[in-house]
């Protein structure tokens, strides 16, 4: 889908369905439908761009969104306690596969916010999430 947008400049919109059955088989815990929205974006049309990517980069991004989620409340019980268990997890393997220079300074860090926020998710300051993409249907 990607690569269809980025040849044709073209936003796509494509939904994806799972059922019960299916998601169950996989060790999901439930079905349902997932709306994709994929835009060509670029630092003219999206400046915060390439702060972003060093953010994904360094891991952060994918940090911060999963804290801010389980910061709306308004994940399943299930959902929320399992992606606790699963940050318990990832904060371990982190410390544990710290590496050298920045990935070793990254990783730990990530390390540590983990177990201050599974610790006490107040005592953590979340760093806002980036703006949606001019176009991003919401």
């Amino acid at each position: 889908l990607g690569e269809q947008v980025v040849a044709s400049g073209a936003p796509v919109l494509e939904r994806y369905g799972v059922s019960d059955d299916d998601a169950f088989a996989v060790g999901l815990t439930c079905g349902g439908i997932l709306d994709v929205f994929v835009e060509k974006v670029s630092r003219e049309t999206f400046p915060e761009l390439g702060e972003i990517a060093d953010d994904v980069e360094a891991g952060r991004a994918v940090l911060d969104a999963l804290l801010a989620t389980l910061e709306t409340g308004k994940l399943h019980a299930q959902v929320a306690a399992d992606l606790r268990d699963a940050l318990q997890g990832w904060q371990g393997w982190l410390a544990e596969n710290a590496g050298r220079g920045n990935q070793a300074a990254n990783r730990r860090q990530a390390a540590s916010l983990i177990g201050k926020y599974l610790a006490d998710p107040k005592s953590v300051t979340l760093r806002k999430l980036p703006p949606i993409p001019p176009g991003a249907p919401i």
